[in-house]
């Protein structure tokens, strides 16, 4: 099954590059949708461009970001960060505390498979 999300410029780079080997989502009910090998169409934020594909060769939940940061090596984080201490301290900014404890949250392993430009 196919699914598609969108990625800021940032995270986009890192898959593309082959630095990044995770994403972090909530896990709400779209997500809770993806299973492994499926695919994922990235569309890099704001114009939509750009896609990447990936497969999701793995998947974790995690009721809390601090435990989903103690379990996750640092290197699938991408090359920005230099330790999880810096990790932690950044937080989780994008979803609301109140989203957090509802949902929890779910790392999704992947593997690039195509790059598109439009």
């Amino acid at each position: 099954m196919k699914h598609e999300m969108k990625f800021n410029k940032e995270s986009f780079e890192e898959v593309k590059n082959g630095n990044k080997k995770i994403e972090i989502r909530l896990f709400d009910k779209k997500r809770q949708k993806v299973n492994i090998g499926d695919t994922i169409e990235f569309s890099k934020l704001p114009k939509l461009n750009e896609k990447l594909i990936v497969e999701v060769k793995g998947i974790k939940r995690y009721p809390a970001y601090k435990i989903l940061v103690a379990n996750t090596p640092l290197t699938n984080f991408g090359n920005k960060w230099k330790s999880k201490e810096q990790i932690l301290e950044k937080g989780c900014t994008i979803y609301s505390k109140e989203e957090q404890n509802k949902y929890g949250f779910v790392v999704f392993e992947i593997k690039l498979l195509d790059k598109q430009t439009f």
